[in-house]
């Protein structure tokens, strides 16, 4: 038996992969800033303090600061990710995630501030 072999897709060429295109890693990088707002706090605190924004009291704000930008991103990415009907379910996953880290980062702001005065 004979078989023939399929086409090759528009750029593959030989026994090569293909090129990952782009359009399959946004829930991928979703997940990625869900897990930069877990670890904001730690990544503030790996940060040397000759990057201070301002007065040193600044400090205790850059984590929840960090969350709300990670959380943020990861909730736009996640979204134009489920525009992709092959990773809607890892992209609603990403969003579902991140924007539990975005009302937590919330609350805590709001916590922060009304107890600050």
């Amino acid at each position: 038996m004979d078989f023939e072999r399929p086409p090759e897709p528009a750029g593959v060429e030989g026994d090569e992969y293909g090129p990952v295109e782009l359009g399959a890693g946004w829930h991928l990088l979703s997940l990625l800033c869900f897990a930069g707002a877990l670890g904001a706090r730690y990544l503030v605190a790996a940060m040397p303090i000759t990057w201070s924004l301002g007065p040193r009291w600044t400090r205790v704000l850059l984590p929840g600061l960090a969350t709300l930008i990670f959380a943020i991103c990861g909730l736009l990415l996640g979204l134009v990710g489920m525009r992709r009907g092959d990773s809607r379910a890892l992209s609603r996953l990403g969003v579902a995630l991140n924007g539990l880290a975005l009302v937590l980062a919330l609350l805590l702001t709001a916590a922060f501030f009304w107890i600050l005065p």
